[in-house]
């Protein structure tokens, strides 16, 4: 229901007040007391600004969410895994905004599940590195084991490719978003997992 109806709905309710206390509307509304005079009911402006206030945190609702199964598969990891690089197809984009959502360097849309899951077991010196290759200009949005958000536009090889280098990566699990920048298309994107090299 867009705000303005909703203002409209509540300006015309008969809302419980002292003078109406034969209200029977079926719910209570949250009121406030008035130092020792009563109970008086919330203002019209109150009850918007709440709804308001509503509406802001729904967005989070629509927030990627790294405890969702991931939807184009998972691996197990080690230090030291043959061959190397892992690559993976994945299709990148979403409808979220993950510099509206996240903030920081996340920038391009991204799904709301992880596109895919790395349970990475660490163990030798060699960085991780994960990085993505396509013909479209992609993101890499990453929640590390430490629950930090890991961010990347362009910082792979071949210009628009975007990748993230882990030098001292713990074990856990990986998160990987694969994001389409500029706007909430899907494209066709190789994921790489890698000890040695990225795209």
């Amino acid at each position: 229901m867009a705000i303005p109806q909703l203002a409209t709905i509540l300006a015309k309710s008969r809302l419980p007040t002292l003078k109406n206390p034969e209200w029977d509307g079926g719910f209570a509304l949250a009121e406030q007391p008035v130092r020792g005079r009563g109970f008086r009911p919330m203002k019209i402006s109150t009850l918007l600004a709440a709804a308001l206030a509503c509406v802001a945190m729904s967005a989070d609702a629509y927030a990627q969410d790294a405890r969702l199964d991931p939807t184009q598969g998972q691996v197990h990891l080690a230090t030291g895994f043959q061959p190397d690089p892992y690559n993976v197809p994945i299709v990148s984009g979403g409808s979220i905004n993950a510099a509206q959502t996240i903030g920081g360097q996340c920038v391009g849309f991204i799904a709301n599940a992880p596109d895919f899951d790395l349970y990475w077991t660490a163990g030798s010196g060699l960085p991780l590195a994960i990085s993505v290759a396509s013909d479209a200009d992609t993101t890499l949005v990453i929640n590390a084991p430490d629950g930090r958000w890991y961010c990347n536009d362009d910082g792979g090889f071949n210009g628009m490719n975007p990748g993230i280098r882990f030098d001292n990566a713990q074990s856990g699990l990986y998160d990987i978003y694969v994001g389409t920048y500029g706007s909430p298309q899907n494209h066709a994107t190789v994921l790489t997992i890698s000890e040695l090299i990225s795209n």
